[in-house]
């Protein structure tokens, strides 16, 4: 063996144990807070090198997409934020995506040849259809998903088992990889002008009537629990720790799964659901999601259904309300969270371990190449 060679094959040796020591450089794109702030737990759990990156800002969209029109990455748009910042992009060993699976296409119409994990959470096709198009939908977009589906790089995962139908519907057949929320652990966000809930609300006695609900549905409500003298209040809050307080919470579903399910999980927050019967009997006064394939949404998957208390009737509530054991369920729900937590990061742990073994293998590939 000539100097070059045994130089190289050390070279090689090298690096592939710098690889294994090193956390992994990860680029994290996403527009939804949610979904950052929860991979950011991720990542400090995991120990690896995060930077979150949201290309949101005007050199991006060049004066053209403003409002929600920036969710629309078109294959040429996606070009021109490859064309800026390939350089930038190449710093990092893993790319991350998440909420706007779209985001992907700057890496799979370009030539991205590291790991790319695309997290989707909101329809993959998702895309403004209030603003401008810029020539959404495009059925190529579907080709370039389909082909990601082949990619030995790509790592497609659903937060959700409904995005996988959803996807197969539209002729992309996800597999039935699921990785859903961490529930990240509460932190100061100062970023968060929300009203807290009054310090004169009595928390410990009253029911928190989950927002997101129309005027008149609030009020129809609020009507029915306060006929029934179940103290109650809605409003504004800041996030699951200014709600953690209160006896429980009244939340009607509007998604078929939602972050703030697993933050408040990890709060020990008790839900008291509307049932598969309550919504069908009374779908023209409450808001609902569904009246079928409830088992596709996160609040009545068979997994999740011991997390919450579900009520088929105005008094099987008051009833309920009455005698549940308060103490117990919060027990019963803050270990489920602690159960999920440590399963979630095992799941992103191996796909992280994925990652590495790809860049150790395909590092030397290369240099083996140069070794011939």
């Amino acid at each position: 063996m000539n100097f070059k060679r045994f130089f190289l094959l050390f070279f090689i040796i090298f690096t592939q144990c710098a690889y294994a020591q090193q956390p992994l450089k990860v680029l994290h794109l996403s527009f939804h807070s949610g979904c950052t702030n929860d991979f950011d737990d991720v990542a400090k759990e995991l120990g690896l090198n995060l930077t979150t990156w949201i290309p949101s800002d005007q050199v991006h969209f060049q004066g053209e997409y403003l409002g929600n029109a920036l969710y629309n990455i078109s294959r040429e748009r996606g070009r021109l934020i490859w064309e800026r910042h390939k350089d930038y992009f190449d710093q990092f060993d893993v790319v991350l995506t998440s909420d706007t699976t779209r985001l992907s296409r700057i890496f799979l119409e370009n030539g991205w040849k590291k790991p790319l994990v695309i997290w989707v959470c909101n329809r993959f096709d998702y895309f403004d259809s209030g603003a401008q198009r810029f020539g959404l939908p495009d059925g190529e977009y579907l080709d370039t998903m389909r082909s990601a589906l082949t990619q030995k790089n790509v790592t497609l995962i659903s937060y959700t088992p409904y995005e996988h139908y959803y996807a197969r519907r539209k002729g992309v057949p996800f597999s039935e990889d699921t990785i859903k929320p961490l529930g990240h652990l509460p932190h100061a966000n100062s970023n968060d002008n929300r009203a807290s809930v009054p310090a004169a609300v009595n928390k410990k006695d009253t029911i928190f009537l989950y927002p997101r609900l129309s005027d008149h549905q609030s009020a129809y409500i609020m009507n029915e629990c306060e006929s029934m003298d179940i103290s109650m209040y809605t409003g504004s809050y800041k996030g699951p720790e200014d709600i953690k307080d209160f006896k429980a919470v009244i939340y009607f579903p509007y998604a078929w799964s939602n972050l703030a399910l697993f933050e408040n999980i990890q709060q020990g927050i008790i839900h008291f659901l509307p049932s598969e019967s309550f919504i069908k009997n009374n779908r023209q006064r409450v808001r609902f999601l569904t009246l079928n394939q409830f088992e596709l949404c996160e609040w009545y998957a068979p997994e999740n259904r011991d997390l919450f208390v579900y009520f088929d009737s105005w008094s099987d509530l008051k009833e309920k309300v009455a005698t549940l054991d308060y103490e117990k369920k919060r027990t019963e729900i803050l270990l489920r969270a602690q159960q999920h937590r440590s399963r979630t990061l095992t799941q992103w742990n191996e796909v992280f371990e994925k990652a590495r073994t790809q860049l150790e293998s395909e590092f030397y590939f290369v240099s083996n190449l140069s070794i011939s």
